[in-house]
C-alpha cells in the first residue's frame, strides 16, 4: 500500500481511533472543544454524552429579561462530563420544596447524547423539553438522561430555560414582552440546528417532544415564526398551548409583574424604569415571589404561562391568541388517563382539605379548574362542571375517581383534543393507560388512596428518571413495554411513523372526526376513536376560553396596583 493511501485511510479512521482509545470522548463544535463522557445504555450500548454546553451567554445583568445571545467561544477543551445547575426555581408541586429556592440564574445549558461522534453519521434527532409548569424543571442527566432512548440510533438533546419570573414576566408591552423561556429553547434549537451535525446528528430531522409544559412548549414552537424551520415534528405529551394553565387572558401578565414589582420595592411605571429596578435585585429574591401567588394548596396551578406579545415587539415568539393560529407540522400527541390525579395526590395529604375544597367550592371551584379569568360567570360554569362529574354528591376522598377526572379533562384532555381537531397536518393520537409497578403520583402527595395512571407516568418508561425514583421495582413486564414505547417514540423521529414494522403494533394517524387513536395499555396496543366521547363533547358544550385576542394595546390593560 502506498504511503498516500495509507495516510488517505489513517484520516478516514482518526475520528474513530480516538473514539475509541481516549479515556473521554471529543468534539470540536464552532465554539471551542468539548470533553464528554462515555455513558451505557440499558442494552449494553456504550455512548457519549456531553454535559453542561452553554447554547446562550449567562442571561445575567442587562441580560436578564432579555432576548437569549449567542454563547461565546472558549480557549483550550471544556469539561462537559458534568451537568450544569438548573435555572433559579422552586418547585410548589412538591410539598418538602415549595418553599427552597434552589438553581442558578446563569443557567442557559443543553447536554447532547448520541451513539457516535462522528460528523459523518445522519442520525436523528429528539430535542426534549422539559415540564414543570414554566417555573421548574431542568434538562439534568439525572432525570432526562439517555440509558433508555439511546438504545435506539438517534441523538438526544435535553435543555434548562430561564423559568418562573426570569422566564415568563411580562408587561406586555414592547420594552418587557415576556416568553424569554420560550426564547430560550428557540436559541436553543438554533444552536442544535448549527452545531448538532458535530455530534453525528441530522440538522434536518429534528423531532421536539416534552411533557406538560413542555408539551405546550412544543405546540407553542409549532405556532411561533420565531421557531420555524429549527424542527420538523413534535410531540406533546400531555400539555398543549391550549390548555387552559398554557396561558393567560390579556391584562393578567401585567397584573402579575406589577404586583412583583410591588413586592420587591420597583416602581411598576415607567415600564423600563420597572425593568431597570428589577435587574439590581437578587435573582433568588425575585423567585421566591412566587409564593406570594398561592392562594391555596398548589393554585393557581401555572403562575406564569407564556404570553401574547405585540405585533411591533422585535423578535416576539407569539403574538397571537394560541386558539387563532393554525398549526400544521406533523404531531403526535396525547395525555394519561388519570392525569388528574396530580390535584388528588396533593388533596390527600390532608382530609380537610377536600371538606375544605367541597364547602367552599364557589371560591376554589373557579381557581382550581381555571375559570376564574376564562369565563364570564365562573361560578356558575364551576358548578356545572361538579354537576356533570359529581351529580349530587359531595367532592371527598371517597369520590378520588370522580375528582381525578375532572382534573384530567379540564387540565388535558379538552384541550389536547382541540388541538387534534384544529391540527392541519398528521397527527397522530394517544391515550397512555399502561400501569407499570412505580408511578411518579407519589412525587406530588398521596397517591396511595387512589391508584392510576398519574400525570408525568409516561415518562419512567421513556427515561430512567434515577433522581426522581432512586429506588424502582420495575418488573420485567414494564422493561418490555418500556423498550417498546421507546422503540414508537424514535420511530417517529426517524420516520415520521410510530408504527413498529413486524410487530402488533399499527399506529394510524387521525383520519376522521372520530379522532382515531392508539389506545396504550397493560394488555397491548389497539387502535380505537371517540376517547372518552361523553367526556369530551361536555367540554365542547361549555361556554369556556371563547374569547381569543389576535393583537394586544396597552391602552386595553388596567393597573390595578
Amino acid at each position: 500500500m502506498s504511503r498516500a493511501v495509507c495516510y488517505f485511510v489513517l484520516c478516514l479512521l482518526t475520528p474513530y481511533l480516538a473514539y475509541a482509545n481516549e479515556d473521554n470522548p471529543t468534539v470540536k463544535i464552532s465554539q471551542g472543544e468539548l470533553k464528554g463522557i462515555f455513558v451505557t445504555t440499558r442494552g449494553g450500548r456504550k455512548i457519549s454524552s456531553f454535559l453542561g454546553i452553554p447554547y446562550a451567554r449567562p442571561p445575567v445583568g442587562e441580560l436578564r429579561f432579555s432576548n437569549p445571545q449567542p454563547p461565546q467561544p472558549w480557549v483550550g477543551i471544556r469539561d462537559a462530563t458534568k451537568d450544569a445547575s438548573m435555572c433559579i426555581q422552586v418547585n410548589i408541586y412538591n410539598s418538602s420544596l415549595k418553599t427552597v429556592v434552589t438553581g442558578e440564574e446563569d443557567c442557559l445549558y443543553l447536554n447532547v447524547h448520541t451513539p457516535q461522534v462522528d460528523a459523518h453519521s445522519d442520525f436523528p434527532v429528539m430535542f426534549y423539553i422539559h415540564g414543570g409548569g414554566f417555573i421548574c424543571g431542568s434538562g439534568s442527566s439525572t432525570v432526562y438522561g439517555p440509558e433508555y432512548i439511546l438504545d435506539e440510533d438517534v441523538v438526544l438533546v435535553t435543555i434548562n430555560y430561564r423559568l418562573g419570573p426570569l422566564g415568563f414576566l411580562s408587561m406586555e408591552d414592547t420594552v418587557l414582552p415576556g416568553n424569554y423561556g420560550l426564547k430560550d429553547q428557540t436559541a436553543a434549537l438554533q444552536w442544535v440546528k448549527d452545531n448538532i451535525r458535530n455530534f453525528g446528528g441530522d440538522p434536518d430531522s429534528v423531532t421536539i417532544f416534552g411533557e406538560s409544559a413542555g408539551g405546550a412548549s412544543v405546540h407553542y414552537h409549532m405556532m411561533s415564526p420565531l421557531s420555524k424551520g429549527l424542527f420538523h415534528r413534535g410531540i406533546a405529551q400531555s400539555g398543549t398551548a391550549l390548555c387552559p394553565w398554557a396561558s393567560h387572558p390579556p391584562g393578567i401578565h401585567t397584573k402579575l409583574a406589577t404586583r412583583i414589582a410591588y413586592l420587591v420595592g420597583c416602581p411598576s411605571k415607567p415600564t423600563k424604569v420597572m425593568v431597570d429596578c428589577l435587574r439590581d435585585i437578587p435573582a433568588y429574591i425575585l423567585i421566591d415571589t412566587i409564593q406570594e401567588f398561592n392562594e391555596w394548596d398548589m393554585h393557581p396551578v401555572v403562575p406564569f404561562p407564556p404570553s401574547v406579545e405585540p405585533e411591533e415587539v422585535e423578535g416576539a415568539f407569539l403574538t397571537r391568541d394560541p386558539w387563532t393560529v393554525t398549526t400544521s407540522v406533523p404531531l403526535m400527541t396525547g395525555f394519561t388517563s388519570e392525569e388528574g390525579i396530580l390535584e388528588t395526590a396533593s388533596l390527600s395529604q390532608n382530609p380537610d382539605k377536600f371538606e375544605e375544597f367541597n364547602n367552599e367550592y364557589d371560591r376554589l371551584g373557579p381557581l382550581t379548574l381555571i375559570f376564574k379569568y376564562t369565563a364570564d360567570e365562573p361560578v356558575l360554569l364551576a358548578r356545572t362542571v361538579k354537576k356533570f362529574y359529581f351529580g349530587e354528591d359531595d367532592i371527598s376522598q371517597k369520590n378520588l375517581k370522580k375528582t381525578a377526572d375532572m382534573f384530567t379533562d379540564v387540565w388535558f384532555m379538552h384541550c389536547t383534543a382541540e388541538a387534534v381537531r384544529r391540527h392541519n397536518g398528521e397527527v397522530y393520537y394517544y391515550y397512555f393507560n399502561y400501569k407499570g409497578a412505580n408511578s411518579l403520583g407519589t412525587v406530588y402527595g398521596n397517591a396511595s388512596l387512589y391508584s392510576g395512571v398519574c400525570h408525568t407516568d409516561e415518562l419512567l418508561y421513556l427515561f430512567d428518571m434515577k433522581e426522581v425514583l432512586p429506588v424502582r421495582n420495575q418488573s420485567e413486564a414494564d422493561d418490555n413495554f418500556s423498550r417498546k414505547l421507546t422503540k414508537l417514540w424514535s420511530n417517529y423521529a426517524t420516520y415520521g411513523n410510530p408504527s413498529i414494522p413486524g410487530s402488533d403494533i399499527s399506529w394510524h394517524p387521525v383520519k376522521s372526526s372520530e379522532n382515531e387513536y392508539l389506545h396504550i395499555k397493560n394488555d397491548g396496543f389497539e387502535m380505537k376513536n371517540n376517547l372518552l366521547a361523553e367526556r369530551d363533547k361536555f367540554w365542547q358544550t361549555l361556554p369556556y376560553r371563547e374569547k381569543p385576542v389576535v393583537h394586544i394595546s396597552r391602552k386595553d390593560v388596567k393597573d390595578e396596583f
